[in-house]
């Protein structure tokens, strides 16, 4: 499973499976679950403003209660809101880019 927020992709024909739009913080988004095959076969070109790294997870990763956890943020002084977070070692995918992730989770393995 490939995060790849902020970058594109030139895939070759492959199977792709979009879950509905949810509209989520105030944004519409779209998460996309795609078999793109072999990684090394693909040509990605990131906004060097948005990604500073690509990188992978195996489904079995981000599923794995050791590598999930949560973020509180606060808003001044006071408790805000909180986000989920996958960890793993220097990266972690947080923000929209995780709540999109545990959202598309849901919908493909039902708790």
């Amino acid at each position: 499973m490939s995060v790849l927020q902020g970058a594109s992709v030139t895939p070759r024909t492959r199977t792709l499976w979009t879950p509905p739009c949810e509209k989520l913080s105030g944004m519409m988004i779209a998460p996309v679950l795609a078999n793109l095959g072999p990684l090394e076969a693909l040509s990605f070109k990131p906004n060097p403003a948005e990604v500073e790294e690509i990188f992978t997870l195996s489904v079995s990763h981000v599923c794995s209660p050791q590598n999930r956890g949560y973020t509180h943020f606060r808003t001044g002084e006071r408790y805000g809101y909180t986000l989920p977070v996958i960890r793993n070692g220097k990266h972690r995918v947080w923000g929209l880019t995780a709540v999109a992730l545990e959202h598309t989770l849901k919908l493909i393995m039902p708790p």
